[in-house]
């Protein structure tokens, strides 16, 4: 058992026993997912790089889990949070919150899209659709003066120590996460990622937001 500051997560270790699988076989799933893809990890283990490939796609799993839980708590915080103080904030009509250009194309995008389908105009509607670099980008620099508002970082970070408050930090972890989210949702390899810093920074987030030490709810 090892302890990550304020949570403890208990290492569950897979190990894949050679399975006996005739070359034509691997040599149409090479194909498949690419003799360059396959070539990285032929490097480290040329005669059974498809258990390296397995090994690795369970690893994927078990982050996605991890990552399902960090992205709909960060979202919903958030949005609890800035529905509190900046009213309509999600759809345009709050003086005391504006987008940038950027987040605002994001929500005009949706916003035409549910009138094209005839759905309601609605905060659950548009939150649902909008991707995590929307919310890691409300991060950065130009909405510093809303995360100072009211002590919003403190109430969207409730579990998070002072020191670990530092918007630039938050936004320099959370960008790591998000760049590490997309490689597993776009099927990159893992093979150069830190796997367990990933896993600590992820468990950070999951806590400082709700508190909720994770490996425990999934034992």
């Amino acid at each position: 058992m090892r302890v990550i500051e304020n949570y403890k997560h208990q290492t569950v270790n897979h190990q894949f026993k050679p399975t006996m699988i005739d070359q034509n076989t691997l040599d149409q799933i090479e194909l498949l997912i690419s003799s360059k893809k396959v070539a990285s990890y032929k490097q480290s283990n040329l005669e059974n790089w498809f258990i390296s490939y397995r090994a690795e796609l369970t690893q994927a799993k078990k982050f996605f889990v991890y990552l399902h839980f960090l992205e709909i708590f960060l979202r919903n915080k958030i949005a609890s949070e800035f529905n509190l103080d900046f009213d309509e904030w999600l759809i345009g009509k709050s003086s005391k919150f504006k987008f940038n250009a950027k987040e605002q194309d994001k929500i005009d995008q949706i916003l035409a899209t549910l009138r094209k389908a005839k759905k309601d105009i609605n905060a659950n509607n548009i939150i649902s659709n909008l991707s995590l670099g929307f919310w890691t980008n409300l991060f950065h620099r130009p909405y510093a003066k809303a995360w100072q508002h009211n002590k919003m970082i403190e109430r969207v970070f409730p579990f998070l120590k002072s020191p670990q408050r530092s918007l630039k930090q938050i936004q320099k972890e959370l960008e790591t996460i998000r760049k590490f989210r997309n490689r597993i949702f776009h099927f990159e390899s893992l093979q150069n990622c830190s796997l367990e810093k990933m896993e600590q920074l992820i468990f950070k987030f999951i806590y400082g937001i709700s508190g909720v030490k994770i490996w425990d709810i999934l034992q």
